[in-house]
C-alpha cells in the first residue's frame, strides 16, 4: 500500500490508503520527510475539510459546505435590483435604525461634543489664571514668617523672638 498525504493549516498529514478515513490511523510529516505523532485537535486542509485528529486516528471528518454559500451570493444579486426600483428614502430608514455602525457614529459624535465644550472651559479657565500669580507676594510671604505668636511662657516667647529676629 501507498502513503497518502493531506496538507493542513497545521501539518502534512500522512495516512495509508487511498482515501482518509473516520477511525483511521495518521502521523504528521516534518518538511524531513520524518513521522511524528499529531497533537489533538482540528486540521483544516486547502478545500477547508476539517479533520478532527485524536489518539492519533481520524475522529471526525467535516466537509465544507460551498451550498449554503451559493445560495446567499444569487439573492443578494437579485435583490440589490429590486431595492433600486424601490424608493431609496423607504430603506434607508430602516437600515439606519438596524446598522450598528450607525449608533456607533452617533455615540462618537456626542463625544466629540462634549470634549469641545469641555475643552472651552478648560481654556476660559487657562485665561482667567493666566493674570494671577501662582505664589503669594513675597511681603506676605515676609510677614508669615516674621509674625511671632505668644505662647504666654515668658522663656519660649523669648527665644521665638530671638530666632524669628
Amino acid at each position: 500500500m501507498a502513503f497518502e498525504r493531506i496538507s493542513t493549516d497545521k501539518a502534512l498529514i500522512e495516512f495509508d490508503g487511498d482515501e482518509i478515513e473516520v477511525g483511521m490511523a495518521v502521523h504528521g510529516v516534518d518538511e524531513e520527510g520524518n513521522p511524528f505523532n499529531l497533537e489533538d485537535g482540528e486540521y483544516t486542509a486547502e478545500d477547508k475539510t476539517v479533520y478532527v485528529i485524536e489518539d492519533g486516528k481520524v475522529a471526525e471528518i467535516r466537509e465544507p459546505e460551498p451550498v449554503a454559500e451559493a445560495p446567499e451570493a444569487e439573492p443578494e444579486a437579485e435583490a440589490e435590483p429590486e431595492m433600486a426600483e424601490e424608493e431609496p428614502e423607504a430603506e434607508a430608514e430602516p437600515e439606519a435604525e438596524e446598522d450598528p455602525r450607525d449608533q456607533r457614529i452617533a455615540d462618537l459624535e456626542a463625544e466629540v461634543a462634549r470634549l469641545e465644550e469641555e475643552n472651552g472651559a478648560l481654556k476660559e479657565r487657562i485665561a482667567e489664571l493666566e493674570g494671577k500669580s501662582a505664589a503669594e507676594p513675597a511681603t506676605e510671604e515676609f510677614e508669615k514668617v516674621n509674625k511671632v505668636e505668644k505662647t504666654g511662657n515668658k522663656r519660649l516667647d523669648n527665644l521665638n523672638r530671638i530666632l524669628n529676629a
